[in-house]
């Protein structure tokens, strides 16, 4: 192995709030399986923050 073949590996971070609501924006009509074959580590994310989809409110819903 030379200097020029080494590959230094770095963490997954988690995804940011930003890119789960726009994976939600993005699938929000798709099956859970599609969504799991699809994006397996925003659905992994998105399982773990909420327990239902319909519980999630828009950024841009603003109550009366």
């Amino acid at each position: 192995m030379t200097r020029d073949n080494v590959v230094v590996p770095f963490r997954r971070r988690p995804p940011t709030q930003q890119e789960l609501e726009t994976y939600h924006l993005l699938t929000r009509h798709w099956s859970p399986a599609l969504r799991r074959l699809l994006c397996p580590r925003y659905f992994e994310a998105d399982a773990g923050l909420t327990d239902t989809v319909a519980s999630r409110q828009s950024p841009r819903y603003r109550p009366r």
